[in-house]
């Protein structure tokens, strides 16, 4: 395996917000809005390349990949964290959401920044509406990754 990959796997398997190393060099982050009716979706974006989308856990912000998104950027890949609704920036309807609803907010961040097929990582919950854009915009998604995602186990009465 090349170096490149091999640190792209150690990153993706850190992908949570305890740092495990200091940033040897910091990319410039930017702040993207997206509108859609009453949907706005804030999405933070930095580096250059082929393009990872990086889907935070249930209840969390994308803040949480601030670490991850520097070593991505620096070894050459564009990175986009949307924030899911509800979260910092992003705002919309919040009743009788589906996975397929957040599937969509991330599909229009994606279809604005006109990314093409990109590796969409999805941490814990992250990973139920990554797999959804997967199935409903399969043209966005070139792979999903699912870092600490659930084996499909849900409680009595859920309905997703």
């Amino acid at each position: 395996m090349k170096a490149k990959q091999t640190r792209l796997l150690l990153v993706l398997t850190a992908c949570l917000s305890t740092p495990l190393f200091a940033t040897e060099a910091s990319s410039p982050v930017n702040r993207i809005t997206v509108n859609q009716g009453a949907i706005k979706i804030e999405a933070y974006e930095q580096g250059a390349g082929k393009t990872i989308v990086i889907l935070p856990s249930l209840g969390r912000g994308a803040q949480d990949y601030d670490e991850v998104a520097g070593y991505l950027a620096q070894d050459g890949f564009r990175v986009l964290r949307p924030e899911p609704r509800g979260v910092n920036g992003s705002q919309g309807p919040l009743n009788n959401l589906t996975l397929h609803d957040f599937a969509a907010d991330v599909a229009l961040l994606m279809d604005h920044e006109k990314t093409g097929p990109a590796i969409v990582v999805g941490h814990a919950w992250g990973s139920q509406p990554a797999r959804v854009l997967a199935v409903d915009r399969p043209d966005l998604v070139k792979g999903v990754v699912m870092a600490a995602a659930s084996v499909g186990k849900f409680p009595p009465g859920y309905s997703e």
